[in-house]
């Protein structure tokens, strides 16, 4: 059975090449608009660029302040090792420290001596310790001679401590259990 009403297509090529031109400016849209998509995508690659600058410029500055601080810090270690060279150099000059006595127990400060009403020497350190003895001359000379004496038989240093009851000054060796009172 026939249908008269069949319709039977008959598509010539320019309708096909319509179609498919049709289907290429949909899938890849319009001149207009493509040229649109390339501009904003122009727009986005420039301020990319410009930002990524940016970043590295504000790295270079960070790296600039930190060379400053840097060279600040080094000047002052230059100026506190003059200080400290000149200080060196006025300590080997002579002056009034030279008479100063080193604690024995520290090695590091220097002892002040107080005179007491008793006409008794007391000395003191930074480092906390504090003890009767004679004049100061008699006590570097007594220091000297023990320290003499030990060095004869023994190469370790000798220690020195104060004794709390007596507040007087003591030496004892580790190695060689030399004992001396000052």
């Amino acid at each position: 059975m026939e249908c008269p009403t069949n319709p039977i297509c008959k598509t010539t090529i320019e309708q096909k090449l319509k179609a498919q031109k049709a289907a290429k400016l949909y899938r890849l849209g319009s001149p207009k608009l493509r040229d649109l998509l390339r501009e904003k995508c122009r727009i986005r690659f420039k301020e990319a660029r410009r930002n990524s600058h940016d970043r590295m410029r504000a790295i270079n500055e960070e790296g600039e302040d930190q060379e400053e601080i840097y060279n600040e810090f080094i000047e002052e270690i230059n100026k506190w090792f003059a200080e400290q060279q000149e200080e060196e150099e006025n300590y080997f000059e002579g002056g009034p420290k030279m008479n100063a006595l080193i604690c024995p127990v520290c090695q590091k400060g220097t002892l002040v001596v107080y005179l007491n009403k008793d006409s008794r020497y007391n000395y003191r350190c930074r480092c906390g310790i504090s003890f009767f003895d004679k004049d100061p001359e008699i006590l570097r000379s007594l220091l000297a001679v023990e320290i003499d004496k030990h060095e004869q038989f023994c190469s370790k240093p000798l220690i020195f401590f104060v004794d709390p009851l007596m507040q007087q000054l003591e030496g004892i060796c580790e190695a060689c259990d030399y004992f001396s009172c000052l």
